[in-house]
């Protein structure tokens, strides 16, 4: 069983190996980052629902109003 400071440790070695997949977990279990994940992955999908049902659609998409 782990104490404490082997947790740590191990941890620590973890976070150095792999940084970026653990920088990427804490990113995905963030609420306000998943649901900016959640949009941006919601307009693909319509995107190309809509350019495959109909490929003028996307192009009006495109030419949104700033």
């Amino acid at each position: 069983m782990l104490n404490g400071n082997n947790a740590k440790q191990l941890k620590s070695v973890e976070i150095k190996e792999w940084g970026q997949l653990v920088f990427l977990n804490n990113i995905k279990r963030s609420p306000r980052f998943f649901r900016l994940r959640k949009a941006i992955t919601k307009e693909k999908d319509l995107n190309s629902l809509n350019s495959f049902a109909n490929p003028t659609i996307k192009s009006i998409q495109r030419t949104k109003t700033p």
